[in-house]
């Protein structure tokens, strides 16, 4: 849909490292990522929406790899809920089998560990 502007910023990528003769995995890599972020922080700025729910049906996920310093983005068919407690990654694994990953904040930590006894001996009330 949007193949004219991908190539326009493609290309003026490409010229770029070669104008500049950059050829190092690692500093193309950082380049990537910077541009990305940029992109990305400026139109967060416009949209500045605060959102207490993140959902999708699919993921990005972007990993430098260590021994080449290359970046690589890879699309994951897995389910993705953020909110103010953590993160949810749901998918499958190998055999087809649901599985879930759950990552807690901090906040969400202390929460659960105050209902099951764990937590600060303070009493709220007086």
């Amino acid at each position: 849909m949007y193949k004219d502007i991908v190539d326009e910023i493609t290309n003026l990528f490409m010229g770029y490292l070669t104008k500049k003769d950059i050829k190092d995995p690692s500093e193309i890599s950082s380049l990537e990522r910077s541009i990305f972020d940029s992109i990305s922080n400026k139109l967060n700025m416009q949209n500045q929406a605060k959102n207490d729910l993140i959902q999708a049906e699919n993921a990005v996920i972007e990993v430098i790899d260590k021994s080449s310093n290359k970046l690589y983005r890879r699309y994951l068919e897995l389910n993705y809920v953020e909110n103010s407690n953590g993160l949810l990654l749901e998918g499958e694994d190998l055999t087809g089998k649901k599985s879930k990953i759950i990552f807690m904040s901090n906040s969400a930590i202390v929460k659960f560990n105050e209902l099951r006894g764990k937590g600060i001996d303070k009493p709220k009330c007086k």
